[in-house]
C-alpha cells in the first residue's frame, strides 16, 4: 500500500497535527503579536517616543479616546433592537419556527450575558484587528446526596426504580410496621438509605476567547478556507482529571507560557506577570496548556480530508482526544478586514502617527507654558546665596552682595497659542480617518446651533460612513454567533422547552424541528441617514393613496399594505402582516364600487366604470403634472425676483452714496408682489384633487 493511501498511525497524527500547530502560532508570535502589542500600548495611553529627564512626559491619548467612543456607539447599534438577529424562513411552513428561534436564542444570548461578551469582542476588534467568541455546549453532572430514613419494602422499591439513583450505605432491621390494608402491626422490614443522584444538564456556554490565544495558518482568509486554526487555554490538573483523563499522564504536561519573557501579548494586556503556579505544591493545581485544534485530515488514507477536532495537552501538544467535527463553534468580529487576508486593519493601526504627533506637540505646549511661568535665571554664584535661589517658595527672598547685578530672568516666550491650530489639524485627520467627531457622538450642542435639520443631517451622515461601516463588518460576526447557537440548540435539545413571553406567559415549542438552513437578518441601526425623509415621502404618499382610494382605483389595497409595510420596516419592524393584513386578491367578476365587492353584474356597465376610472386618473395625472409644472415656475421666478432684489439694493446704495437720492423701495417690493400673486396655480375645479403634488 502507497504512502499516500496508507492508514494513518497515532505516531503519524501526533507528527501531523503538532507540526500544523506550531507553525500556526509561530506565525502569529512572529508577524501579528508585534503588531497587536504596539496596538495594546497605545491604546492603553502610551506611546513609543521617549522624553527629556525633566520634560514632560504626557501622552495625547487619541487611540483610547477614539476606541471609547466607538464601542458605545456600536453596542448601541447592535443592541437596540429586541432582537438583535432575526431568522428569516425560507419556506412559508417555517415562518412561527423562525419566530420561535428569534425570541428563543435572543433570550439565550440575554442569559448568557450577551452585552458584555459582545462588549469585549468590539473592543478587541477595533484595538487588535479581530475579535473572538466562542460558543459551545456543555453538559454538566450534578451530584447531590440524600439520606432516608424509615423506609418500607414499597418506599424502598419506588425509590429504586428511580434513574440515576446510586445506594452508598444501606441498613435494615425487622421490626413491627403497621399494614396499610388492615392497620394491625405485622413485622417487616424499616430501611436506611444513603444515597447519591447524579442530573445531567447541558445549555450553551459563551465565552470571549483573548486574541493572543487564537491561532490560524498563515495562508487562511477565513475560518473555511484555513489549513488549521484553534485556541489555546489554561487549565488545572484536577480539572482535566474531572474530564476524565488519568492524573499521572496530565501531570506531567506543562504549562507553555511558563517560560515566556514579559513581551509576551498577555503581558502587554495584563501590565504584570503571573508567577502565582511556581508557588504551588499541590500538584493538581498545577496549570497545563491545553490546545483545541481544528484542521482537516486524510485519517483513513482514502484521500478524503475530514474535518477534527483535537484536544492537546501541554508543550508538546499531545493528542488527549480526537472527534470528528462540522461547523465551527467560533465567531470572528472584524472592523476592518482587509481583502484576501485573516487579519484586517484596526483603529490603532491608522492613527498611530496623529498620536505621535500630539504628544509630541502637547509636550511641548506644557513645557513652554512651565518655562513661562517659571523661566530659568542666571545667577552669579559669587555674590547670590545659592540655597535662596534653590527654594522655589512664592515670594521668597534671595539673598545678594549686589542687588540689580547678579539675577538675570531668562525670559521665555509663549507661543504655545501659536501651536493650538496644528493641534486642531491633527484632531481632524483623526476625525476623517475614524468619522468620530463631537457631532456624530452627540458631545457638542454647539457646533448645530443656527444650523439647519438638513446640514445637521448631512454632517452627521458624512460622520457616521465610517462607523457604519465597521458596524457592517462585525454585524458578519454577530449573524455567525447566532447561527452557531442556532446549531447548537437544534443538535442538543432532545425535547420540547418552554419559552417564556411577554409576562408569565409560557409557550411550548420544539428546537428539532427547526430548519438549520434559515436565512438570517442583524437589526442594526444602520443605513444612510435619511430614514426620517423617507418616513415623510411614505407618509404623503399614503395620504395620496387614501384620496385615490376614493376615485375607486383598483389594486390600491394592495399597495397601501406596501407603503405601510416599508413604513414599518425603516422602523425596524419587518413583519407587518402582523399588524396590517395583507389584501385579499381581486377575482374575475368581481368590481369594487362604493367601497363594497359585488359579484357579477353588466359586462357593459362594468366597462363604463372601467373607462370612467381610467378618464379619472388621467384627469388627475394632467392636474398633479401642472401643479407640478407650476411650482417649479414658481420656484424659478423666486430665484429670479431673489436676484432682482439683492440688485435693487445695491444700486439703491450707489444711488445714495453719489446723488443723496431717496429711492422708494417699498414701492418697488410691491409691485414685485402683485406680478408674483399672479403667478399662483389654478385652484382645482370639482371632481379634482384638492392637494397639490405630495
Amino acid at each position: 500500500m502507497s504512502e499516500a493511501t496508507a492508514k494513518k498511525t497515532d505516531e503519524d497524527l501526533q507528527s501531523i497535527v503538532k507540526f500544523a500547530v506550531t507553525e500556526a502560532i509561530d506565525f502569529i508570535e512572529s508577524d501579528i503579536a508585534e503588531q497587536r502589542n504596539k496596538a495594546q500600548r497605545y491604546a492603553s495611553g502610551a506611546v513609543d517616543l521617549g522624553h527629556e529627564e525633566g520634560r514632560s512626559k504626557v501622552v495625547a491619548t487619541k487611540i483610547r479616546d477614539t476606541i471609547r467612543v466607538i464601542v458605545p456607539n456600536l453596542m448601541r447599534v447592535f443592541l437596540a433592537h429586541e432582537n438583535p438577529v432575526e431568522f428569516v424562513p425560507r419556506k412559508p411552513a417555517d415562518v412561527e419556527a423562525a419566530e420561535q428561534a428569534t425570541k428563543y436564542i435572543s433570550m439565550e444570548f440575554e442569559r448568557l450575558d450577551g452585552f458584555r461578551q459582545l462588549n469585549d469582542a468590539f473592543i478587541d476588534a477595533v484595538t487588535k484587528k479581530t475579535g473572538f467568541i466562542k460558543a459551545y455546549w456543555d453538559e454538566k453532572e450534578e451530584v447531590t446526596h440524600h439520606q432516608f430514613t424509615n423506609l418500607t419494602d414499597d418506599q424502598l422499591t419506588l425509590l429504586l426504580d428511580e434513574q440515576d439513583i446510586e445506594i452508598t450505605e444501606q441498613e435494615s432491621e425487622m421490626t413491627q410496621v403497621k399494614d396499610p390494608t388492615t392497620g394491625e402491626l405485622v413485622e417487616g422490614m424499616l430501611h436506611t438509605l444513603h444515597l447519591t443522584r447524579t442530573a445531567t444538564t447541558g445549555c450553551i456556554v459563551m465565552q470571549v476567547i483573548p486574541p493572543e490565544d487564537f491561532f490560524i495558518d498563515s495562508g487562511a482568509t477565513c475560518l473555511d478556507d484555513a489549513y488549521i486554526y484553534g485556541h489555546q487555554c489554561e487549565m488545572r490538573v484536577t480539572d482535566l482529571v474531572a474530564m476524565g483523563f488519568p492524573f499521572e499522564e496530565v501531570v506531567e504536561m506543562g504549562s507553555i507560557h511558563a517560560d515566556e519573557s514579559d513581551t509576551s501579548e498577555k503581558y502587554e494586556r495584563e501590565d504584570y506577570t503571573d508567577d502565582s503556579d511556581a508557588m504551588l505544591a499541590d500538584p493538581a493545581m498545577k496549570l497545563v496548556t491545553v490546545t483545541e485544534a481544528y484542521m482537516k485530515v486524510d485519517i483513513e488514507g482514502n484521500g478524503e480530508a475530514v474535518m477534527h477536532k483535537f484536544l492537546l495537552a501541554g508543550k508538546e501538544y499531545k493528542i488527549l482526544e480526537k472527534e470528528p467535527w462540522t461547523g465551527h463553534c467560533i465567531a470572528v468580529f472584524e472592523s476592518d478586514p482587509e481583502p484576501h487576508l485573516f487579519f484586517g486593519h484596526s483603529i490603532p493601526d491608522i492613527l498611530y502617527d496623529e498620536q505621535d504627533a500630539a504628544t509630541s506637540m502637547l509636550r511641548g505646549i506644557l513645557d513652554n507654558i512651565a518655562l513661562t511661568n517659571e523661566p530659568r535665571t542666571e545667577v552669579n554664584d559669587d555674590i547670590i546665596n545659592m540655597d535662596d535661589m534653590l527654594n522655589n517658595e512664592i515670594g521668597g527672598i534671595v539673598r545678594s552682595k549686589a542687588i540689580g547685578q547678579g539675577i538675570n530672568p531668562l525670559v521665555v516666550e509663549f507661543i504655545a497659542g501659536s501651536t493650538l491650530p496644528a493641534v486642531m489639524y491633527f484632531d481632524q485627520q483623526i476625525e476623517a480617518k475614524t468619522g468620530i467627531n463631537s457631532v456624530t457622538s452627540g458631545l457638542n450642542g454647539d457646533e448645530l446651533t443656527n444650523q439647519t435639520a438638513t446640514a445637521v443631517n448631512a454632517q452627521v451622515r458624512a460622520g457616521a460612513n465610517q462607523l457604519e461601516a465597521v458596524a457592517r463588518h462585525l454585524g458578519q460576526g454577530m449573524k455567525d454567533l447566532f447561527k452557531i447557537m442556532l446549531d447548537l440548540l437544534i443538535e442538543n435539545t432532545d425535547e420540547p422547552v418552554l419559552m417564556r413571553l411577554s409576562g408569565q406567559n409560557f409557550v411550548e415549542m420544539d428546537p428539532r424541528s427547526w430548519d438549520t438552513k434559515m436565512d438570517m437578518r442583524v437589526n442594526v441601526g444602520l443605513g444612510n441617514g435619511r430614514d426620517g425623509e423617507k418616513q415623510v415621502a411614505l407618509g404623503q404618499a399614503l395620504q395620496l393613496q387614501i384620496q385615490m382610494m376614493q376615485m375607486q382605483i383598483p389594486n390600491l389595497p394592495e399597495a397601501m399594505h406596501n407603503t405601510v409595510a416599508d413604513m414599518l420596516a425603516i422602523s425596524g419592524v419587518r413583519n407587518a402582516d402582523r399588524y396590517f393584513p395583507p389584501a385579499e386578491p381581486q377575482q374575475p367578476g368581481q368590481e369594487q364600487q362604493g367601497g363594497q365587492q359585488q359579484q357579477g353584474g353588466d359586462p357593459a356597465q362594468a366597462i363604463i366604470q372601467s373607462e370612467q376610472i381610467k378618464a379619472q386618473a388621467s384627469q388627475q395625472e394632467k392636474m398633479m403634472d401642472l401643479q407640478f409644472k407650476m411650482a417649479e415656475m414658481m420656484k424659478k421666478d423666486d430665484l429670479e425676483r431673489d436676484k432682482m432684489a439683492q440688485g435693487l439694493m445695491v444700486d439703491f446704495a450707489k444711488i445714495l452714496g453719489q446723488y443723496g437720492v431717496q429711492v422708494d423701495i417699498a414701492g418697488i417690493k410691491g409691485e414685485q408682489e402683485k406680478e408674483r400673486a399672479m403667478m399662483q396655480p389654478p385652484q382645482p375645479g370639482p371632481g379634482q384633487a384638492a392637494n397639490g403634488p405630495m
